[in-house]
């Protein structure tokens, strides 16, 4: 993987973006692409891409770019693991007025 950040991206992709992107034969219906992950991390990696693609275009970019951001943005928000992080709230976050029986984690068993 190219280790190097991310300060470009290719217009004509977007343009071209049914060349990849399976679209619906109805005009009104969502456009769906599933993506699985393995891990966190690697949600966290297409994120940390996303934004910075955003970062740079919205530092570099015209108005015209506006756009594009706006569309990155919205597949980031996608992507982000809310019934996940709901999940380790619960799990770790004790809440003022929450009834839920805390242990401590060095207590438990292996």
């Amino acid at each position: 993987m190219n280790a190097k950040p991310i300060q470009e991206y290719n217009k004509q992709a977007l343009i071209d973006i049914e060349k990849h992107l399976e679209f619906s034969e109805y005009s009104n219906s969502q456009v769906t692409k599933r993506i699985t992950y393995v891990d966190f991390v690697d949600i966290v990696d297409d994120l940390t891409t996303i934004l910075t693609a955003i970062e740079v275009i919205g530092f570099q970019g015209s108005n015209q770019d506006l756009g594009t951001c706006a569309g990155l943005s919205q597949i980031a928000r996608k992507m982000l693991p809310r019934n996940e992080m709901d999940f380790l709230d619960s799990l770790l976050i004790k809440k003022e007025g929450n009834k839920e029986i805390f242990s401590k984690i060095d207590t438990l068993k292996q």
